[in-house]
């Protein structure tokens, strides 16, 4: 926590921490951890899924050049035995 003032330089002091709100302070559910390790394995998975398919088929379309390069280049200098 910054206690120095910006404008003058001084300390600020943040005085005693209200009693009241100690009482507000509760533990996090173990459901609502699950719920968001769940949403957060789903959008992961997601941007997995629509990265595979946007890549794929570029990586589908180069393999099959090289290999139709290559089976033309082999053609071309076959030997003759």
């Amino acid at each position: 926590m910054n206690t120095h003032s910006e404008d003058d330089g001084h300390e600020v002091d943040p005085g005693e921490p209200v009693k009241e709100l100690a009482g507000f302070e509760y533990d996090t559910s173990a459901t609502l951890l699950g719920k968001v390790r769940r949403a957060i394995g789903r959008r992961v998975v997601m941007a997995q899924v629509t990265s595979f398919a946007f890549e794929m088929p570029s990586s589908v379309l180069k393999e099959f050049g090289s290999v139709l390069i290559e089976s033309l280049s082999a053609n071309g200098t076959k030997k003759d035995n």
